[in-house]
């Protein structure tokens, strides 16, 4: 079990001083590295998603995002960016003052580097992408 001694949920970065107490759930939208310090199962409970948008908190630097539903998104179409709460959303591929134009996911030999404009996000998979300033994204279920 995840939430036993021997492994930790990981926020951000990967730093010690973000490791997650988590007692439940982990929190909806947010991702986390996973440690253990042997070979073992891990269990992770989860949600049952029934919403159609989601915000992303983004901190300046690097950060995981995953596309919780079933169907695949356009990162073109599906994916939002503000940098402000009174900011209105935006397009993230047309968002270059905010986040890198390029996203990152682990392949069998390495990292895959797409660019925003083309990219396609698969469910259940995770993404690198690089924000340049604090800021939120919106993840829109594709119609």
């Amino acid at each position: 079990n995840i939430f036993g001694r021997n492994a930790f949920l990981v926020g951000r970065n990967g730093n010690p001083q973000d490791i997650q107490d988590v007692s439940d759930k982990p929190d909806l939208g947010k991702t986390y590295w996973v440690w253990s310090d042997g070979e073992r199962d891990i269990s992770i409970p989860g949600y049952s998603i029934d919403i159609d948008r989601y915000s992303v908190p983004l901190q300046s630097g690097w950060n995981i995002l995953i596309n919780p539903f079933q169907e695949t998104l356009s990162w073109k179409d599906n994916i939002l960016v503000r940098e402000t709460e009174v900011d209105e959303y935006i397009p993230a591929h047309q968002a270059a003052d905010l986040i890198d134009p390029s996203i990152y996911t682990w392949a069998s030999d390495g990292y895959l580097r797409m660019e925003m404009s083309t990219a396609t996000l698969s469910p259940g998979v995770s993404y690198l992408i690089k924000a340049k300033k604090d800021c939120s994204l919106m993840v829109v279920r594709a119609k």
